[in-house]
């Protein structure tokens, strides 16, 4: 195939032609399509996972924010910058699937064997002879503008390893082609004459990456203490009784609620009392 040593991701791509020449070219049993189908729906349910816990972190971090503005302040507000970049780049899309599905002649969209043609997708991305139509060069750039505002909110400083996952995902460099040496567009490589289902597979693959890039951000700039501090890890139970004394015999009545301490917090002192501080708590020991 290739001359060369070619990464395994380059590998990947490479056979991903040879099965969609060869699904072209021979009329390949469908059920491939069918493959490329269950793998979208599983993007998509996935997708939905993974914003459900994004969502619920953005939530407590809120409050944090609340009760703790001089900690948590340029964390919530630069989490809220990559959840509405995200959300942005997310809703384009998926109105780019909705604009391919739109002028395909498809009338069942589960009918994924049906969706063996690529003039859907070529005829929202691309003009004749493989060049990038308006509405495809778009796409390169909401890619790349996505792209550099993830790298911008995570900063400089973040992991290399998070950068590069950034990098990785989104990037729109030309890639070769199966001979190892020709280069074409990012854009030609990953939707020029691919079948339908296969093109629609690969735009909602983005979208789950934008989701677990979001994901990525939230435990590794934010950190994973956030997420201990945030989360039920750091309550505790509290009993709060209504007298500080009971005689023999006397009803004991008060409250039973749950509470929230922060680890990190270390008070130098105290008085009145024996006791020790462990944990952002004073352990009473009289």
């Amino acid at each position: 195939m290739a001359g060369g040593k070619l990464s395994n991701r380059q590998k990947m791509i490479n056979l991903m032609y040879l099965v969609f020449i060869a699904m072209l070219a021979m009329n390949m049993d469908k059920k491939v399509l069918s493959s490329f189908g269950f793998m979208k729906e599983s993007f998509s349910e996935s997708n939905t996972k993974v914003e459900e816990g994004n969502k619920e972190i953005l939530k407590n971090l809120a409050g944090r924010a609340v009760e703790q503005p001089e900690r948590y302040k340029v964390l919530n507000d630069k989490a809220i910058e990559l959840s509405k970049a995200s959300d942005d780049f997310y809703a384009y899309l998926t109105e780019l699937q909705s604009k391919i599905e739109q002028v395909s002649k498809v009338k069942d969209l589960t009918d994924y064997e049906s969706m063996d043609t690529d003039e859907a997708g070529d005829k929202i991305l691309f003009v004749g002879d493989g060049k990038p139509s308006a509405e495809g060069a778009e796409f390169v750039n909401r890619v790349n503008t996505y792209r550099e505002k993830v790298l911008n909110i995570i900063g400089k400083d973040a992991k290399q390893e998070l950068k590069d996952q950034v990098n990785k995902r989104f990037s729109t460099a030309d890639e070769k082609v199966k001979d190892g040496n020709k280069m074409i567009p990012w854009l030609n490589s990953r939707f020029n004459r691919f079948p339908m289902i296969a093109t629609l597979t690969n735009i909602e693959k983005m979208k789950a990456d934008i989701k677990a890039t979001e994901s990525d951000v939230y435990n590794v700039m934010l950190g994973g203490k956030l997420i201990e501090e945030v989360s039920l890890d750091n309550y505790t139970g509290i009993v709060a009784l209504d007298k500080s004394a009971y005689f023999q015999g006397e009803t004991v009545t008060g409250k039973i609620v749950l509470g929230r301490y922060d680890s990190s917090f270390k008070p130098e002192s105290f008085s009145g009392i024996t006791g020790s501080i462990e944990q952002g708590q004073i352990k009473i020991s009289e």
